[in-house]
């Protein structure tokens, strides 16, 4: 279709051209991050991993998928997340984690999936995971089937919520690793709360987008 053809073009024009990493990600950033200089020490004994950050046209508009993670005793319970995971030792590389993980989570196949590229990584101090956001497009809005140990809903994110200000909250949330509470930017979607790691992927996405290619 030439409306994902010209997506397709798009997106990967951006990357090419240079990401807005960090300046984006700091404008949905939850608490003050550690300085460059750490980060790039802390990176070093960080564990790989990877996110998919898929893109469809469904009725007419542009969406991605986005996963809730249940409860459990952990960093990241019952946050919103894209589908991933950490890199195991025996994939080749992180886009065939992200594409793994995708697979295993929500059961889109990597067939489905055509990578464009990788957005920029994003290192999260709590798990102490350093995460490459893997862009990519589907010619089809996918079927979720998910994994219920690792995934409590699936849902359809539309795109144009991210230049919507009405969507864009402060939300109160409760950190275990720092046992404090912050006021966290966040993006609420039919009641669902997008904060953290997210939502600063999600700043980058919508920095690196062009509002043409929102709706068909």
């Amino acid at each position: 279709m030439k409306e994902l053809q010209e997506l397709k073009s798009f997106l990967l024009s951006q990357i090419q051209s240079g990401l807005p990493g960090e300046k984006a990600h700091m404008e949905m950033a939850s608490y003050k991050r550690p300085s460059a200089d750490a980060v790039k020490r802390k990176r070093l004994g960080a564990r790989a991993s990877a996110v998919m950050v898929g893109m469809y046209y469904k009725s007419g508009l542009l969406h991605c998928s986005l996963i809730q993670r249940p409860d459990y005793d952990g960093t990241h319970s019952g946050q919103v997340a894209f589908p991933g995971g950490k890199k195991e030792q025996e994939d080749p590389d992180l886009e065939f984690t992200a594409l793994r993980e995708t697979e295993e989570e929500v059961g889109i196949e990597p067939s489905k999936i055509e990578v464009i590229g990788r957005m920029s990584d994003l290192y999260i101090p709590p798990s102490n995971f350093l995460v490459t956001p893997v862009m990519g497009v589907l010619n089809a809005a996918p079927s979720f089937k998910i994994d219920e140990q690792e995934v409590a809903e699936a849902f359809h994110f539309p795109l144009r919520l991210l230049y919507d200000e009405d969507s864009f909250v402060t939300e109160r949330i409760y950190l275990p690793y720092y046992k404090a509470y912050i006021n966290a930017p966040s993006i609420n979607f039919q009641g669902k709360i997008i904060w953290g790691a997210t939502a600063m992927m999600l700043s980058e996405l919508k920095s690196i987008l062009n509002t043409d290619f929102l709706e068909i």
